[in-house]
């Protein structure tokens, strides 16, 4: 994952910076590619919108392992619902 942080001193208040997360994505037939995801952040500077784009991403990744998590115990329930009928 990296994140891409731009500025400008023209853009409107609040909003001098924005940064873009380039990371590995799905893509076509299942194959992984680095792509630019579609969420972009805005800030008043480059620091501020880089650690807003690191902590989205670091939620992202608990949500998903999060969710394998959650299927694992779910195929486990089922598991034993099927030994013990």
């Amino acid at each position: 994952m990296n994140v891409y942080v731009y500025t400008s001193e023209m853009a409107p208040e609040g909003a001098q910076a924005i940064a873009r997360i380039r990371m590995p994505m799905l893509g076509k037939k299942g194959k992984m590619a680095a792509d630019w995801h579609p969420v972009i952040f805005t800030g008043p500077d480059g620091e501020t919108v880089s650690a807003q784009a690191k902590a989205w991403y670091a939620d992202q990744i608990e949500r998903e392992q999060r969710k394998v998590a959650n299927a694992a115990a779910a195929a486990e329930r089922m598991k034993a619902r099927k030994v013990n009928a």
